[in-house]
């Protein structure tokens, strides 16, 4: 199917243009979400989440990550701030860290507790994971109280 452009001649009032072909334009290609390869949809994933607790989601924040597919919440922001840690080095001791403690009934989203370092020391991060937009969500991040911590900065104390 072709369009006719119409025009207007300053002395012949308004006739047509040359046809001109109808261009189909076809969505952006989106960037493919990290998921891991398990070949789940994201609904069943979301239920093995909330039914199954021995299911790690570290792998699928760590694959998020990687594919820049994350978001940072304002709180964990200004806890950033005031323990002078930037984004890359919370990404980075994500990415190299372990998770130490597993939430996955929590609400909103499925959510882990992650030990990770920088050259300040400890981080631990708290990451909830989006099955059904494969994103991840950093909820807060703080540097540990040695108090509050283990040794090894894997266990509370109290």
């Amino acid at each position: 199917e072709e369009l006719a452009a119409p025009s207007r001649s300053p002395s012949r009032g308004l006739h047509h243009a040359p046809t001109i072909p109808r261009i189909e334009r076809k969505p952006p290609a989106s960037r493919a979400p990290a998921r891991p390869a398990t070949g789940s949809s994201p609904v069943s994933r979301a239920l093995r989440y909330a039914r199954n607790s021995t299911v790690a989601i570290l792998d699928d924040i760590r694959a998020a990550l990687a594919a820049d597919r994350y978001r940072i919440t304002r709180h964990a922001a200004e806890e950033m701030l005031a323990d002078v840690l930037a984004e890359s080095d919370v990404t980075t001791a994500t990415a190299d860290g372990e998770m130490i403690e597993e939430y996955p009934a929590a609400l909103p989203l499925p959510a882990c507790l992650v030990l990770g370092f920088t050259t300040g020391g400890p981080v631990h991060a708290v990451w909830a994971f989006d099955p059904g937009s494969c994103y991840a969500v950093l909820v807060t991040v703080y540097r540990p109280h040695p108090s509050r911590w283990t040794p090894d900065w894997r266990t509370r104390t109290r």
